[in-house]
């Protein structure tokens, strides 16, 4: 979630200029990013493009971009990028500019597509110790001070899908010199974390949720509408510890969640699916009782894409909040009102906007947008468009837009 602290608290700055001379509701640019590079020279420019997602840490208004890409070997590897939203001129700028040397390894025996030579061992473990780079799709969270990755998914090798897991990651920026670049491998035998021998996943979603300092992630192997393979797991962000919780209700028939919100105050967990929008009251979880997830009724014109971008947005830390939904498909922007109870009506609505609205991601937005709540006491939407063109050494320009958003929501 974008929308609620979870990191040690951090002196806020001054807004930088082009924050304050901006406009509510009109897409911009942030200056710099058009002129930086998400990719080191000789990386992959997937790290981008290929179903990949950002991580955003509200507390000191930095966006991550950490082992993303796959497909490709080698890779962009355990290579990490960041966008510092305080500063005059902002820029994506390394943080871990040398790729793995051990990113090729691995493959599937008999795999001999071009997808071939990534670290198809269901983990997601280079041999050196580091994370291989992967579709993280909405997989990409940030809290306490790393970014974390409840799934892992190699991508495709020949013949359908790549195989995938649960393979949980974590990445610290802070210990990114080490041997291992700062990743840490939960393991597939964590004790609760549920194991899947195929599908995709991380095409599901995962947020933050305070209360227990946990990522609830929603599982599922979607491709084949299986609701046995669809699991809620927690991962305990204080334990490095993980529970998992057979989900039941609502089925891949009926909403593809490839969105997730939790409201950090009532606790209820939104999905946005592709197919229908449920939620899950995270404060009746119970271990060892099955979690039921249930379709909300909706008024309006709901969102329908699998790929869209979410942001959440709670005015002034209080009250139910909105939901802001990027369609991709045309680049339009539209509003969830969330109610005082779940089980009441949930409202859609379209929002205008003025200024060139990003064009999307190439693949999807996914987790490429996310909401800064306090950019020197400004709430911000962030959305990176489709990427536009290389530059030497393979990189990627990378230019970012933004949109100011009112303290009462758009």
């Amino acid at each position: 979630m974008s929308g609620t602290p979870n990191s040690v608290p951090f002196s806020i700055s001054a807004a930088p200029s082009w924050v304050t001379g901006a406009t509510n509701a009109q897409w911009a640019q942030i200056p710099g990013t058009a002129t930086g590079t998400l990719n080191a020279a000789g990386a992959d420019d997937n790290c981008g493009d290929a179903w990949t997602a950002h991580a955003y840490d509200i507390d000191k208004q930095i966006i991550y971009n950490a082992a993303q890409g796959g497909h490709v070997a080698p890779g962009p590897g355990c290579t990490a990028y960041r966008l510092r939203l305080n500063n005059s001129s902002c820029a994506w700028e390394a943080v871990v500019a040398t790729p793995s040397t051990q990113d090729a390894l691995d493959a599937l025996p008999g795999d001999t597509s071009s997808y071939g030579g990534r670290a198809f061992n269901l983990t997601g473990q280079n041999s050196d110790g580091t994370k291989s780079s992967d579709h993280s799709y909405n997989m990409c969270q940030y809290a306490r001070g790393k970014v974390w990755f409840p799934a892992f998914c190699a991508g495709y090798f020949s013949g359908g899908d790549g195989p995938a897991s649960t393979a949980a990651w974590s990445w610290n920026p802070a210990a990114a010199t080490n041997s291992t670049k700062g990743y840490s491998f939960l393991g597939l035998t964590t004790p609760g974390l549920m194991q899947f021998g195929g599908g995709r996943p991380v095409e599901s979603g995962c947020d933050y949720d305070p209360v227990t300092a946990s990522i609830w992630a929603l599982y599922q192997t979607w491709f084949n509408n299986d609701s046995t393979s669809q699991s809620l797991v927690q991962i305990n962000t204080v334990t490095n510890t993980c529970r998992s919780y057979e989900l039941t209700g609502m089925t891949s028939t009926d909403c593809i969640p490839m969105q997730v919100v939790i409201h950090p105050v009532t606790r209820i967990m939104w999905l946005i699916g592709q197919m229908g929008l449920g939620y899950i009251d995270l404060s009746t979880v119970t271990p060892g009782t099955a979690v039921t997830a249930t379709l909300a009724t909706e008024s309006g014109t709901p969102i329908r894409t699998d790929s869209a971008g979410v942001a959440f947005h709670q005015a002034a830390n209080s009250g139910q909040g909105s939901i802001y939904v990027f369609d991709d498909s045309n680049s339009s922007l539209h509003k969830i009102a969330l109610p005082a109870s779940p089980s009441s009506t949930v409202a859609w609505s379209s929002i205008t906007t003025t200024g060139t609205a990003p064009s999307s991601a190439q693949n999807g937005t996914w987790k490429k947008m996310g909401f800064m709540p306090n950019i020197g006491g400004n709430a911000l939407i962030v959305l990176q468009g489709s990427y536009s063109g290389s530059v030497a050494g393979g990189a990627v320009r990378s230019a970012t837009s933004f949109m100011k958003v009112p303290s009462g929501g758009l």
